[in-house]
């Protein structure tokens, strides 16, 4: 089916809004991936520094992190020390010589033009990173298993068992990556800025996905209190 030679003139109205909103919503994505990856890089700055010294010994983090600034959403610093990692691999920086940018509240020329014009997401998906255990662990990545032919059914399962572990753990990434996201955009400048029945649709979604994490976790509450 192809479009109306005369469009009805909610058509305009709806070009109107988007040429007025976008580019500023966009900018606003744009703007905090900056800022989301100076984070990371001085989350990872203490990190490394802490552990260089002795002061944070390896796997006590996390522990400082709740002990000193217990606001900070563990999820989001997740987030945003992968992207950091990521960026300083790439960009082949070294996160001990953060500081003096730290300072100035800007990014390494590298990470920069690394970072410049995209998002979070574009990034993430750019780098296709494993997902980090403590920061310290990686876990696989997916792919498929080199030189699958021949292999027995036995193995095959194996490969098969292992593909769908990898494929877990990277959904486990992307909803710890769309948590943060959310979690960013819930506010006026952004949800409050879309159009109503996207804002429906997308509201709708949430609920639908939030029913049913809601009814698995319960469902393994009650598992776990009828093992007790």
């Amino acid at each position: 089916m192809k479009l109306m030679k005369t469009a009805p003139k909610w058509h305009a109205d709806a070009v109107d809004i988007l040429k007025k909103n976008f580019g500023e919503i966009h900018r606003s994505f744009l703007d905090s991936t900056k800022k989301a990856v100076w984070m990371g890089l001085f989350l990872q700055n203490i990190k490394a520094r802490g552990k260089d010294d002795g002061s944070i010994p390896h796997g006590q983090f996390g522990p400082w992190l709740k002990a000193n600034v217990p606001d900070l959403h563990w999820d989001t610093i997740c987030t945003y020390m992968r992207l950091a990692k990521e960026c300083a691999e790439k960009g082949n920086f070294k996160i001990m010589e953060f500081p003096k940018f730290a300072n100035l509240g800007e990014l390494p020329p590298a990470i920069e033009k690394l970072v410049e014009g995209k998002t979070q997401q574009q990034l993430f998906l750019e780098f296709k990173q494993a997902d980090p255990d403590d920061f310290d662990n990686n876990k696989a990545r997916r792919g498929q298993l080199a030189g699958s032919k021949g292999l027995t059914k036995a193995m095959r399962a194996q490969a098969a068992e292992r593909e769908e572990q990898e494929r877990l753990n990277e959904l486990e990434q992307n909803i710890t990556t769309n948590t943060a996201w959310l979690l960013e955009i819930s506010d006026a400048k952004n949800l409050g800025a879309m159009d109503s029945k996207l804002l429906k649709k997308f509201a709708d979604a949430c609920d639908t996905a939030g029913s049913f994490a809601k009814r698995v976790l319960a469902a393994r509450a009650s598992e776990k209190g009828g093992q007790s």
